[in-house]
């Protein structure tokens, strides 16, 4: 398999969830080297499920656009709807049926297998 001209950093997001520190520290290293310890604390505690929750409810009130908060997504954010969900590893898997999950670990199986996921 051809290696990218470029640098690759695989983070999964259970990864993230158990250990925020190490996969901050793995990502500043690749997109902002110079980064110190106490930029990488800032950036773990700035982006806790929590913090991004609060983030993603002012976004809302306050219909500020960007990551959380699209005009054209107004209907579904009413009935109660967020990116934000709980942050619970394993929940947006649960969310799909059975034969969503089988169609994407069929059409994924060499990238999961890569990751280390069981493609079973």
């Amino acid at each position: 398999e051809p290696r990218p001209s470029f640098p690759v950093l695989l983070l999964k997001y259970e990864d993230l969830a158990a250990d925020p520190t190490a996969g901050c520290l793995a990502l500043a290293r690749l997109i902002r080297p110079n980064s110190s310890t106490a930029d990488v604390a800032e950036a773990v505690s700035n982006s806790t499920f929590q913090r991004m929750r609060a983030i993603e409810e002012a976004d809302i009130q306050n219909k500020r656009p960007g990551i959380f908060y699209k005009p054209y997504l107004q209907q579904s954010i009413d009935s109660g709807l967020r990116f934000m969900r709980n942050g619970a590893v394993g929940d947006g898997a649960m969310r799909l049926s059975p034969e969503q999950r089988s169609r994407l670990r069929s059409a994924f199986r060499p990238l999961l297998a890569q990751l280390g996921y069981s493609t079973g």
